[in-house]
């Protein structure tokens, strides 16, 4: 077998694994093919993610051996400082750049005494040092440039980044000026240069003064600059309402205290959106507006809960303990499958079990919360709006059966940015040929659209037409576009591509029937139209304002992403995806990378892309090296030039969050990594139903118990981001979901003890009865305080369902919920009755009438049955 070898690729720094009998070795992570001779010829380098850097291209041992003296030293890493990359390394919390210490460190011991030595560690910590310092003000700034725009997923990443280094110093600081003091007492001891140890002297003294200045933020919105930008964004929302008549303070104030004291919410809503931008104004409509659903069964409206249930309440059977027969029960507690146009009730929650009588009923889908009103549509037929403060029960709009569901029976609907309105489809009523003044039922009027689109303005409840006919919605887009499809001429079988703008109430035709829209970035359509020939689909950009058309690209395999005015696209097959970028204006075509999967994310001026490659693995079955399929996770630059490996065992990207990638492996293990690919560590093993959040990650996993995986046992668990501090919140759940910024919701099977009286219907008297009965529980759990409360309690049972043993007698007026209780029990303890059972079992004599004490044992008259034989009385 050939000897298998490792080095670094010299265009992207990932260490490649090849064989010797190899001629060529294409690197896994950037595609480059290297020749094995040149690898092996030549020096170990290791490439920079900046290419301008070469200075930094090569490997820390390499300069160590070549720099003979201080002096030499000295001038290298002027050069090297001059050309580095700072703005990559204010990002890190590296501190010491490793190949100028390893040369630094060589110099210390060839050349000590010379005093030269002694001012290159100076330089060598001291530049580092005065730029990561000075990079906190840059990152600082950053968050500022970042802070109002439209995207500012980066700016976790800088105020992390500006913690990080923050703290970093801080630990670092007295160790550092303790190397520089040093570092001027040796210069002086051999002699130094007194200007050159002046000029030491003056570095160390402004570095000290710049480590008092260093500070960290417990939140953003802690750091001054973003304070001013708060105030003065606030001060500027408060001369605009000015001007408009609008107290934002007492505006602001009026709405605080009608949503804590007055149940219709509308009072409130009207206020905070008065005065929308200031304050927490944003946070309160959300709040009042929210529209939550678990599972299909639980919905969270505004700030009331409900469950689900039938619209009628049916007997369902419930198990029951023991020797009891199956009881019934008359609750709202079947999980419904909300879809295929099925109609169902919502049922108030009170003590946490669900009320008797339901508040909606005939819900086919519901719509949306504005205020106090839920919006929804029933029986299929008709639009009606429900408020939870004066439960009343309102239609705005009829139709025919199922006139809002699709063929597959869902109700589509689409809600306005500012989320004031609801757009839906509504199926167009059958139309007959009329016959003098008389319509005739036997002649149904052939029409090819099938829907017409309407709007709610929520609020005030106005329900308009705006399209009065149409075959079918192509793509709503984020700013409010609707594509749709309409037959002009009932006589041809031709469909017109159309669009419809909800803001501006434009309505014009576009395009082609058949393009596949992809996006829409400010008044740019971005869209494919199938090749027959490749298979594939040809992208083209079209512009709603001018009606210009340009092809991008033929025989694309997928659109990917647009970003800053450049799309993204794979060009190829399932098997071989190349990715390319290009201008929305045609522009500047580059080809990124080869066999990319996907792009999961675009920070900073880096993409993060899937990619497929094959390595070098260990196989234990055959006992040989072989090449191993798998996905590697990228960091790359825009125009693909700089790329880092992040890792090569990746599944599943799951977020990008505060400079840190977590990430799935082929284990399903979930990892963290800094955003540069160091740093990796594993958090948790065997996760699922990961959630992320700004302190805390919240997942789920099977549980191993006696080292085994339990199929059915699933826990709940909490970790601090790092994967410390791991904490246990739940075992044997059913699922958990993501709620909002306070609470999580999870689902679990119990069983409860219940204790109740019944009376004899013989001999009328009374006893007490106690039996275990299974529900299901909804939980929330509280992020903040870690604890969880009891949403609701569904499938306890009616109080004339249960029986008592095998007699059925029957259930008093109620039952009484009590704590059940659970024993450890030892292993090793012995139960009670145990060794009395044992003997009994163990013996087959019967015992003597006319003594208490146990028989003589295996026909032995020496054994006796007892200790102590005195001790027992005869039966009389």
């Amino acid at each position: 077998m050939a000897d298998m070898l490792t080095k670094h690729c010299p265009h992207c720094g990932y260490t490649i694994t090849y064989s010797t009998s190899e001629k060529t070795v294409c690197c896994p992570c950037c595609d480059k093919y290297v020749k094995i001779d040149e690898l092996r010829a030549s020096l170990d380098t290791v490439a920079s993610s900046d290419s301008s850097a070469t200075a930094a291209q090569v490997s820390g041992a390499f300069v160590a051996s070549v720099i003979e003296s201080s002096e030499n030293g000295l001038a290298y890493i002027e050069n090297f400082f001059d050309n580095y990359s700072w703005d990559e390394y204010i990002q890190t919390t590296q501190i010491k750049i490793d190949s100028i210490q390893e040369m630094v460190e060589k110099q210390k011991v060839k050349n000590a005494a010379n005093p030269s030595t002694w001012y290159l560690e100076f330089k060598s910590i001291s530049v580092p040092v005065l730029k990561k310092i000075e990079g906190l003000a840059k990152l600082e700034q950053g968050l500022v440039e970042k802070y109002n725009s439209v995207d500012n997923t980066e700016i976790y990443s800088k105020f992390d980044a500006l913690n990080r280094n923050a703290n970093k110093l801080k630990e670092e600081k007295e160790h550092i000026i303790k190397i520089l003091e040093n570092d001027i007492k040796f210069a002086k001891k051999f002699q130094g240069d007194n200007k050159t140890i002046g000029q030491m002297e003056f570095e160390l003294l402004s570095l000290v003064q710049k480590f008092e200045l260093i500070k960290t933020y417990k939140e953003i919105d802690d750091v001054p600059a973003i304070q001013a930008i708060k105030s003065s964004s606030e001060m500027q929302i408060i001369n605009d309402l000015s001007l408009k008549g609008v107290d934002a303070e007492g505006t602001y104030q009026r709405a605080i205290n009608a949503y804590k004291s007055i149940e219709d919410k509308s009072v409130a809503l009207r206020d905070f959106s008065l005065v929308k931008g200031y304050k927490d104004s944003e946070e309160y409509i959300k709040r009042i507006n929210k529209l939550f659903t678990y599972n299909g069964d639980l919905f969270i409206l505004g700030d009331r809960s409900y469950v689900t249930g039938e619209d009628k309440q049916e007997e369902v059977p419930v198990a029951k303990a023991g020797c009891l027969k199956k009881g019934k029960q008359a609750a709202p507690t079947q999980s419904l499958d909300l879809n295929k146009g099925k109609t169902f009730a919502l049922y108030g929650i009170q003590n946490q079990m669900p009320l008797k009588d339901p508040s909606i009923k005939g819900i086919t889908g519901v719509l949306a919360v504005y205020a106090s009103c839920v919006y929804y549509v029933k029986d299929n037929k008709s639009i009606h709006v429900y408020n939870m403060a004066s439960r009343e029960d309102r239609e705005i709009d009829k139709g025919d059966s199922k006139c809002y569901c699709d063929t597959a029976g869902n109700v589509t609907f689409w809600t306005s940015r500012d989320g004031s309105k609801i757009y839906l489809k509504k199926i167009l009523p059958v139309s007959f040929a009329k016959q003098g003044c008389l319509s005739s039922k036997k002649n149904p009027v052939n029409n090819k659209n099938n829907y017409s689109l309407i709007v709610i303005q929520l609020g005030n409840n106005i329900v308009e037409q705006v399209i009065p006919q149409l075959v079918d919605i192509e793509f709503v887009s984020k700013d409010d576009h609707v594509f749709y499809t309409e037959v002009v001429n009932k006589d041809a079988d031709y469909e017109d591509f159309k669009v419809y703008n909800i803001n501006t109430r434009e309505n014009k035709k576009v395009l082609e029937y058949g393009c596949h829209i992809y996006a829409v970035k400010d008044e740019n359509v971005i869209y494919g139209e199938l090749n027959t020939n490749t298979l594939n689909e040809d992208l083209y950009v079209y512009n709603l304002k001018n009606d210009q058309n340009i092809l991008l690209e033929k025989n694309v395999r997928d659109y990917k992403y647009i970003n800053e005015g450049k799309i993204y696209y794979t060009i190829g097959n399932d098997e071989n995806k190349s990715l390319f970028s290009i201008n929305i204006d045609g522009t500047e075509r580059t080809e990124i990378m080869r066999n990319a999967e996907e792009i999961y994310a675009i920070d900073n001026g880096w993409m993060y892309v899937k990619k497929f490659g094959r390595r070098w693995v260990y196989d234990a079955d055959s006992d040989r090296i072989i090449r191993d399929n798998t996905f590697f996770l990228i960091k790359i630059s825009l125009d693909g030039r700089k790329r880092i490996n992040i890792t090569d065992d990746f599944y599943r990207f799951v977020k990008l969050e505060n400079g840190h990638i977590y990430y799935l492996d082929e284990q399903n293990d979930l990892h963290i990594v800094r955003s540069d690919g160091k740093m990796d560590s594993l958090i948790a093993e065997n996760v699922n139903n990961i959630i992320i959040e700004k302190n805390y990650i919240f997942f789920t996993r099977q549980e191993i118990v006696n080292d085994k995986v339990d199929d059915e046992g699933i826990s709940f668990y909490r970790t601090d981001l790092d994967g410390s501090n791991l904490v246990k919140i739940a075992f044997n759940i059913r699922s958990i979901k993501n709620y909002d910024n306070e609470s999580i919701y999870y689902i679990k099977d119990e069983e409860v003890t219940l204790k109740y009286r019944s009376t004899d219907k013989k001999s009328g008297e009374d006893s007490k009865n106690i039996v275990r009965h299974k529900v299901t529980r909804y939980y929330k759990y509280n992020k903040e305080t870690g604890e969880s409360v009891i949403e609701i309690t569904l499938g306890m049972p009616d109080n004339k369902a249960l029986k008592s043993g095998c007699l059925k007698k029957d259930l008093g007026d109620s039952y009484q919920v009590i704590p059940t209780r659970y024993k450890y029990e030892r292993f090793d303890k012995v139960k009670a009755g145990k060794l009395f059972n044992e003997q009994v079992e163990d013996n087959p004599v019967p015992a003597k009438k006319n003594t208490g004490c146990a028989p003589l044992l295996n026909n032995n008259k020496n054994k006796k049955g007892s200790s102590n034989n005195s001790g027992c009385s005869p039966k009389k």
